[in-house]
């Protein structure tokens, strides 16, 4: 019988509750087994099927579980009485995670990467820029990052940086596709003072990010020399 198979059945065949009962039997590497249905499920002697295929099984009489061990890897699947499934100690793999501030952009200007502080908290892979609110040609600074595979979310924190004491003016972060030009996410204009904003989006779809930081002009003083030093606080791309 394969391996996975019957660790399967062993995750499964801890506990019956309640229905009918049913003894039947079978063999395992030739040796008889003693089995029971429940209901159509059957259920197989647990330390007799994970010993005969080499592991170890300890039982614990406090927590009423049972803990198998495989001696080669050492993973560990513990079975507890009266739940159906079994716990797996060893914590999922987390999904890929590819920050900006380590790709290339397409576009001809990018941002400067490092340290910044975004209402209190500190973030280490930062994309972050000083914007001139009375320069015509820094109104909106785009930039956009080819995707050589695809992501499952684009998240970010975004807000002024605590360092900025140079101006009052009003800005606002968008998320977009590059390529369809579909607007994912639009922040609400923020300003020094502005509680931090949250991105968390479905990028599954998308080949090109585009990352854009619009500022109001109008929310400045002509006489005033108006700049706002902004950042993208650890922004990362998650795979699926």
């Amino acid at each position: 019988m394969p391996r996975k198979k019957v660790m399967v059945i062993i995750m499964a065949a801890l506990v019956a509750a309640g229905g009918c009962l049913l003894a039947i039997s079978m063999a395992l590497a030739g040796d008889p087994v003693r089995a029971i249905r429940v209901n159509g499920v059957t259920y197989v002697p647990v330390r007799f099927v994970s010993e005969s295929l080499g592991a170890t099984v300890a039982w614990d009489e406090r927590t009423q579980q049972v803990t198998i061990t495989d001696p080669q890897t050492g993973k560990e699947i513990v079975l507890a009485v009266g739940n159906r499934p079994a716990v797996d100690p060893v914590p999922p793999s987390p999904r890929p995670r590819v920050y900006l501030n380590s790709l290339n952009p397409t576009s001809a200007e990018g941002y400067d990467s490092g340290d910044v502080v975004l209402a209190g908290i500190p973030y280490a892979r930062s994309l972050q820029r000083t914007i001139d609110f009375h320069d015509d040609n820094e109104h909106a600074f785009v930039v956009t990052y080819a995707l050589s595979k695809r992501y499952a979310r684009f998240k970010a924190t975004v807000c002024v940086c605590d360092d900025d004491d140079l101006g009052e003016g009003k800005l606002k972060y968008i998320v977009a596709d590059a390529t369809t030009r579909e607007k994912l996410f639009v922040s609400p204009y923020l300003q020094r003072r502005s509680p931090p904003a949250t991105i968390d989006i479905d990028v599954s779809k998308v080949n090109s990010l585009l990352l854009e930081v619009q500022c109001d002009p109008t929310s400045v003083r002509d006489d005033y020399d108006d700049a706002i030093h902004f950042a993208w606080g650890d922004p990362v791309l998650e795979g699926k």
